[in-house]
């Protein structure tokens, strides 16, 4: 699925002004990328409507959506957008015009402290700066395809450059990948993906690939490295 098939569900902005709150993934893209499904979105969202029931919050208009990374912040984060390291699921999940009052309330960070420690960690947001889909909360299906593209199709997400940002000795997968395609080291990059290939959901290996293959494909990449193609 590209952009262009999920245009008809986005809602219209002011400009690129849509003000909205939500509940959006908050665990590491490593472990998104071991995750990533339908059960693990039925989790997430699980955790979701059990917290709006439990606080008595009313949301009509809920659906997916994304929150723009250098306009957005997490409740009680030391970062400020702008010096933060994002990955590319940052700011993904449920928004809702109906609730974007709730950052200015205070109310946003108490929903955050009931969601950020759990499993799937959730966090609690708002932003004057987003894109909404008519997505209903629980068509996993769909979202799938649209984290899918939202998350493979920003060149600088997946620029080793960027993704390596302040990190020397890179732990999780994706950024040991990262690494071997900045030192154009072919026999370390088809190692790491062999081990992708098992570590990750079919979904994950496919992002991961199709992520880097985005980078590679703008040309910037200095060097003579290849990926396998997607099937």
């Amino acid at each position: 699925m590209e952009w262009k098939a999920l245009e008809p569900l986005q809602l219209l902005t002011c400009g690129r002004r849509l003000d909205v709150a939500g509940f959006v993934l908050g665990d590491c893209f490593e472990i998104i990328l071991r995750n990533i499904s339908e059960v693990y979105l039925s989790a997430a969202w699980t955790r979701v409507s059990e917290c709006l029931k439990r606080n008595q919050i009313v949301a009509n208009d809920l659906s997916w959506g994304w929150m723009h990374s250098g306009e957005t912040s997490v409740p009680n984060s030391d970062c400020t957008p702008s010096i933060r390291i994002v990955t590319p699921t940052d700011f993904t999940g449920w928004t809702s015009c109906e609730l974007s009052d709730i950052w200015r309330t205070g109310e946003c960070d108490r929903l955050d402290a009931e969601l950020k420690d759990g499993t799937p960690s959730i966090r609690c947001t708002a932003t004057w700066r987003s894109l909404k889909w008519s997505i209903a909360p629980e068509d996993y299906q769909l979202a799938l395809k649209l984290i899918a593209v939202n998350c493979t199709e920003e060149v600088s997400d997946w620029d080793p450059r960027y993704v390596l940002q302040n990190i020397n000795e890179p732990i999780e997968l994706w950024r040991q990948i990262g690494k071997a395609l900045q030192d154009n080291n072919q026999q370390q990059i088809d190692t790491l993906l062999e081990e992708a290939k098992y570590s990750y959901t079919s979904l994950g290996y496919r992002i991961l690939l199709r992520g880097y293959k985005t980078y590679l494909d703008s040309g910037i990449h200095e060097g003579e490295v290849s990926l396998p193609e997607l099937t």
